[in-house]
Formats: structure tokens, C-alpha cells, sequence
């Protein structure tokens, strides 16, 4: 399993552009996003690795209790 999704590179944009400081259509975003659409499996691992974080979480404190 990769440890991560996106490179460092990558969350820079992503921030700036959920911070607003660049545009959606700029070039960087737009790579992303072709991306995100290539891999079209990634949304679905994603949240099927929450939900499995969530659980574990869960488990681990009923233990621990």
C-alpha cells in the first residue's frame, strides 16, 4: 500500500486552491484533477480506508476500556 496519495508538490496546490489563493482552471489543479479521473478506484479505497480507520479507532478504545 503507497503511504500517501498526492506528493508534497501536490498538497501545496491543493491548499492554495482551497484556500483560494489560485483558480480551479489553472494548470496544476487541472492535472489533479485528471488524475482524480484516471483513478477512478482511488475515491472508493479512500473511503473504505476511513471507514476501516474509523473501526479500528473504535475497537481500540472498547479494548482499552
Amino acid at each position: 500500500m503507497r503511504t500517501y496519495i498526492f506528493t508534497a508538490r501536490e498538497r501545496e496546490v491543493i491548499r492554495a486552491f482551497l484556500d483560494g489563493r489560485i483558480p480551479a482552471t489553472g494548470k496544476e489543479i487541472g492535472m489533479i484533477r485528471l488524475r482524480m479521473r484516471t483513478f477512478g478506484d482511488l475515491s472508493g479505497d479512500v473511503d473504505l480506508y476511513r471507514e476501516l480507520q474509523i473501526r479500528l479507532a473504535k475497537t481500540e478504545s472498547a479494548v482499552s476500556t
